[in-house]
């Protein structure tokens, strides 16, 4: 009794620590203080066996002394219901397994995120969820409603709706999430793998300094194992951050996507991000595409219309594009910096200032665009750029159809320029 006492003590300041923990910082906490706690189960697990105490015996005084763990609300909780709900034992100290869960209600909802083990689904009946703190996903668990369609889970949790921290991939299917509170995006993932599917992700409110906003974070601690990220055939609408935002070394594969009405950019990739987009629809907002860093996706399939720019690629990025429409922007793309694309059958319709801008130090490779509508220029070759362009058409209305200004080189070969002024 004494040994399962000393245990829950142990438990007890481990989750006292993450009382001050922001849900964008539980990765960054578990990092730092998992080790102390597999310390304690691996001496409070010897010491039971020398004190010949069985198995089972321990299990049972540590289940019966678990009941007095306390913890404030959000992540502090979300910590400490992870134990609550299960005995120490490898890895993950209190993971009970694979379960059912059906759930109704919001608190039940909550209940079931905490206590879930590895491998469990947890079922919501349509209905709407209106939740207060964040859902803290510390394990590989399902959470699958009634469809896109039914009424929502509604939040106004700071920092995320949803929040994936864990060591295994986390799977959100069938269900619409909304997040109220200003500075606060709506699903966000700091570890571990994400499937996110037939979902609607909505709501997401820049604070008045510019922070948040975003429908989705792809940023997960890279100092673990980060797993799969897979978004199929999910919507994003009015997230005034941008859509998806996937940052540092991971490799999602996104698919059937479509993004509505979002300030900033629908997709956006940093730091040395990659992975694939194959089909998406872009309808309104500030930027379709944003790669920056040393960002390398592979897209196609892409359709935008009536964004302010279809796609802004910068730094040392080298995405490819193909197949992308791009329909009504200000500028159709604007390439900058060292980037060095691959754009392959990109049409660009409809532009008003520039269908394709190409400038700073970039080294675009451009096979058979098509640049059609009234720009006041077609391609325009800026400053230090140097493209290979082959193959192709501008059939513009506007001032020029090719322009090159400032020190600007690179190559044309087999590009139709016809109608312009």
């Amino acid at each position: 009794g004494e040994l399962a006492v000393l245990v829950v003590d142990g438990l007890q300041a481990y989750v006292d620590q993450y009382a001050s923990a922001a849900p964008q910082q539980v990765a960054e906490f578990s990092t730092e203080l998992l080790p102390d706690l597999q310390r304690l189960a691996t001496t409070a697990g010897g010491a039971a066996g020398t004190l010949g105490c069985t198995g089972a015996d321990y299990r049972d005084l540590l289940a019966a002394d678990l009941g007095r763990l306390e913890a404030g609300p959000g992540v502090q909780q979300a910590v400490a219901g992870t134990f609550i709900s299960g005995l120490l034992g490898g890895d993950d100290p209190s993971d009970p397994g694979a379960y059912l869960f059906e759930v109704t209600t919001a608190a039940e909802l909550a209940a079931a995120v905490r206590t879930a083990g590895t491998g469990s689904t947890i079922r919501l009946a349509a209905g709407e969820y209106a939740i207060d703190a964040s859902l803290v996903l510390l394990r590989g668990v399902s959470l699958v409603g009634a469809g896109a369609e039914s009424p929502p889970i509604s939040s106004t949790a700071s920092g995320a709706a949803v929040l994936v921290a864990t060591s295994a991939t986390a799977t959100l299917e069938g269900f619409t999430v909304v997040n109220e509170a200003p500075g606060s995006s709506v699903v966000a993932v700091t570890r571990g793998g994400l499937t996110l599917r037939n979902a609607a992700v909505e709501g997401g409110r820049r604070d008045a300094d510019g922070n948040g906003g975003f429908g989705l974070i792809l940023a997960p601690d890279t100092t673990l194992e980060i797993g799969s990220h897979d978004v199929v055939d999910t919507m994003f609408r009015d997230n005034d951050g941008g859509g998806i935002l996937i940052d540092g070394p991971v490799l999602p594969e996104l698919a059937g996507l479509e993004v509505e009405a979002t300030t900033g950019c629908a997709v956006c990739w940093r730091g040395e991000s990659g992975g694939s987009l194959e089909g998406a629809t872009i309808t309104g907002g500030e930027i379709a595409l944003r790669v920056e860093g040393s960002a390398s996706p592979v897209i196609g399939d892409l359709s935008a219309t009536g964004t302010d720019i279809g796609a802004v690629i910068i730094g040392s990025a080298t995405p490819s594009i193909s197949d992308a429409q791009i329909e009504g922007s200000n500028a159709g793309m604007a390439v900058g910096d060292e980037a060095a694309p691959e754009l392959i059958r990109v049409a660009l319709s409809n532009s008003v200032d520039v269908g394709l801008r190409l400038a700073g130090r970039s080294s675009a490779t451009v096979t058979d665009v098509a640049v059609t509508g009234g720009p006041a220029a077609g391609i325009g070759i800026l400053e230090q750029s140097a493209p290979v362009i082959t193959g192709g058409m501008v059939d513009s209305t506007g001032e020029v159809g090719v322009l090159y200004a400032g020190s600007a080189m690179g190559s044309i070969d087999g590009l139709t320029v016809r109608s312009s002024r």
